[in-house]
């Protein structure tokens, strides 16, 4: 697999999310899910990493995630304007602190258990029906993020992106971006 283009890996057509679905999803979301949605939007983070974000993760500065897929080392600076200018403080801040170890530890629970883990995807697909908006996925969130940070920020390089979602091949960040109208 690890010869594979990016292309060849991702056989589903994975399309960006609009600000205007962004949107719509964030007002519309139950608690976790408004919090998992901000979080992909302005992170990039794959939905394994949302579920099982740790409190130690976080410091005055960054959010520090060591992601799941490929064990790799993602630090997003808190006050980016393209990581969100902040608003990741306002994010972490409601999140229920019930948990000495996991910020969502019922996802975490769930995620970790490969009998349980598309529960996930069955229900953000379900929510997404719900909102009218058809053939996406949670990692189109992902998707979002690259084209998003490379279309508004002409100071972030392709190399700046693909450290921040933890991609060491650049041709596998380029994969991500898409054109939007």
């Amino acid at each position: 697999a690890s010869k594979l283009s990016h292309e060849a890996k991702e056989t589903n057509k994975r399309i960006p999310f609009t600000k205007k679905e962004y949107d719509l999803m964030v007002k519309e979301a139950p608690y976790f899910f408004k919090q998992a949605i901000m979080l992909g939007w302005w992170t990039g983070l794959r939905a394994v990493d949302v579920c099982k974000l740790e409190w130690a993760s976080w410091d005055a500065d960054y959010l520090t995630v060591h992601t799941e897929k490929t064990d790799t080392r993602v630090q997003l600076p808190l006050d980016n304007p393209m990581i969100g200018g902040g608003i990741l403080r306002e994010v972490v801040a409601v999140i229920d602190d019930n948990d000495s170890k996991y910020c969502f530890p019922d996802w975490a629970e769930i995620i970790s258990d490969t009998n349980r883990r598309s529960r996930f995807s069955l229900y953000f697909s379900r929510f997404l029906g719900r909102l009218g908006i058809e053939g996406k996925s949670f990692h189109c969130l992902r998707h979002s993020f690259v084209t998003r940070v490379e279309q508004e920020d002409y100071n972030s390089s392709i190399q700046k992106i693909a450290k921040w979602v933890g991609h060491s091949n650049l041709e596998t960040t380029k994969g991500y971006l898409h054109e939007t109208s």
